[in-house]
């Protein structure tokens, strides 16, 4: 065996190369309920603000609400990955074998957040879980507000509690079920008592239901009384209330389904990017092979409560 740094260096580069171009080409699927932002230190805290107000008659004085402000923090993660070379594949200039496993490497990447925000929804009526070992022990997962994202008791000062928690079987997936938990979340209220207007974009479904969602969301039916000739007349329910978007999430319970807005800033998840995956090589030459290395810094919390609500109608 001879110890090559230009060939291992040129291995780097070429599966960073390959690497990068394929993270480029993969879909950021979870971003379609995630907030990505850029945390600047270890511990990052952000804040958003949100209008409480709602329009009235002018008569006599302008009213004026203060906007409600909500704060979050974040802890950064580490996470790695990586792949062992033997020298002799360097030596015997068979580097190329690695270009897919280089691009699988990349597209387990965008699986892996897809994965861990998905599990972080599902926990989300715990305040405290290793995620199915995406941490390495028992993390806060806490909304804001220090109890469960997911529960019967959020609230705001001098408020009754609210609820972003449905149970019973009166909530079975279905378009009636769907009417209702809609009309929960337009009516959830702020400090100053108005309604948020929260009108879900995006349902996320157990894996058992999602198939039911899916063709629920794909197909069109025609209008009662129209001809089939008619096929202007053909609609579909779930987008004429706004639906946007469906995921499955198979890490939720049989029959259970999230609600959630994702159309402001700060979406019921939010991702912080600190460092993106890159490879680095470990070359010691008292060991037969080399370890190239992945290492990123991120984590996932949750956004604000009353823009998502998990629905169970077996609990």
């Amino acid at each position: 065996m001879s110890q090559n740094t230009k060939a291992v260096n040129s291995l780097l580069a070429d599966i960073n190369t390959d690497f990068n171009t394929a993270l480029a080409k993969d879909p950021k699927t979870y971003l379609g309920y995630c907030s990505e932002i850029k945390p600047e230190l270890l511990k990052t805290y952000f804040s958003a603000l949100f209008d409480t107000s709602g329009w009235k008659e002018w008569v006599s004085t302008r009213e004026t609400v203060d906007p409600l402000e909500i704060n979050y923090d974040m802890v950064v993660k580490d996470f790695s990955n990586g792949i062992k070379v033997d020298r002799n594949t360097i030596d015997d200039d068979q580097s190329g074998l690695y270009k897919d496993l280089a691009e699988d490497k990349a597209r387990g990447w965008n699986e892996f957040l897809l994965d861990f925000s998905q599990v972080l929804l599902a926990k989300g009526t715990e305040t405290s879980s290793k995620l199915e070992g995406f941490y390495d022990s028992a993390q806060n997962i806490k909304c804001y507000d220090d109890g469960a994202y997911f529960a019967t008791d959020h609230t705001f000062l001098g408020q009754s509690a609210q609820s972003n928690y449905l149970t019973g079987a009166q909530y079975e997936f279905g378009l009636s079920a769907l009417a209702l938990v809609q009309a929960h979340m337009f009516k959830l209220k702020n400090p100053a008592g108005n309604y948020f207007r929260v009108k879900p974009d995006t349902i996320m479904t157990a894996t058992n239901i999602y198939y039911e969602a899916y063709n629920m969301f794909k197909t069109d039916t025609l209008l009662a009384g129209a001809g089939d000739e008619d096929r202007k007349a053909a609609r579909n329910p779930l987008k004429d209330v706004g639906i946007r978007q469906i995921f499955n999430n198979p890490w939720l319970d049989d029959d259970q389904y999230i609600l959630m807005n994702t159309s402001r800033v700060i979406k019921p998840v939010v991702s912080g990017m600190k460092q993106l995956p890159r490879f680095m090589v470990d070359d010691d030459v008292k060991k037969k092979f080399i370890e190239y290395f992945l290492d990123a810094r991120c984590n996932f919390v949750f956004g604000h409560w009353f823009d998502a609500v998990l629905v169970d109608p077996n609990a």
